[in-house]
């Protein structure tokens, strides 16, 4: 008898040591991978998510029902991971190129922009108008883009937004280029305001989306997400974490 009591014991303790399926033999834990760009994702550190994508993905992993872990890593790495299936999903721009190779399966936000902002002292009003100069940028990011393409704009890679804001404030470059909200987060931690820079030109505006390995979701998978991204988008969840991070004095 007492046998018997132990073997069931063990499958019970077996059991409930058995990760939470779905109807289709998956477990149900959310791989996500976040970009290490500031104010986006964040390196190290303890406690709830510091940045914006990655406040994102627990908040639409969390409403959906889903367990989650989060990786911050390069853009290009990341992006990868997602390609592979080595992640499940994250939140990027929606490209052509992305739409030809990932699912997207949920709406974050109607519009992002990525801004070229030049020294105090030089003013363009066109993207030609880098033409001849020196431009610092993000390694790897906008690829197929003209100011990475152009052989008239003399270009500095950069490892981040944040080498790119102090390049341009020691006036190392004219211009730097990149996403709106990490540009303007970037100069203010330098304690750079609307008059220390010159012109703020919008080179490209596309729609910031949920995008995922492709085939990777289940239909009831994919449909969970992109109800709970929908319920919490509609509410201005997503809109306060970006405007937490965005600078008045340079929109």
């Amino acid at each position: 008898m007492a046998t018997k009591l132990i073997a069931i014991l063990i499958t019970l303790i077996g059991l409930s040591a058995v990760p939470t399926t779905d109807a289709h033999g998956k477990t149900e834990t959310l791989h996500f991978a976040t970009l290490h760009l500031e104010p986006y994702g964040f390196l190290g550190g303890e406690g709830a998510p510091r940045g914006i994508f990655q406040k994102i993905h627990a908040t639409i992993a969390r409403r959906a029902g889903f367990e989650f872990s989060d990786t911050v890593m390069p853009i290009k790495r990341a992006l990868k991971a997602i390609l592979r299936g080595t992640s499940d999903c994250g939140v990027f721009i929606r490209t052509r190129r992305n739409e030809e190779i990932y699912d997207h399966v949920a709406k974050v936000r109607d519009r992002f922009d990525s801004v070229i902002v030049t020294r105090s002292e030089f003013h363009i009003t066109r993207v030609d108008g880098l033409n001849g100069h020196v431009l610092a940028l993000p390694r790897g990011s906008y690829a197929g883009y003209s100011i990475t393409e152009s052989s008239k704009i003399s270009r500095y890679l950069t490892n981040g937004y944040a080498q790119s804001a102090r390049l341009l404030k020691a006036g190392r470059v004219d211009a730097i280029a990149g996403s709106a909200v990490s540009i303007f987060f970037n100069l203010h931690r330098l304690d750079m305001s609307r008059k220390d820079v010159g012109t703020i030109l919008i080179f490209d505006r596309k729609p910031l989306w949920l995008l995922c390995t492709r085939g990777r979701l289940s239909k009831g998978e994919a449909s969970r997400l992109r109800k709970a991204a929908d319920s919490l988008r509609n509410k201005g969840v997503f809109e306060k974490y970006i405007r937490s991070q965005l600078v008045a004095d340079f929109e």
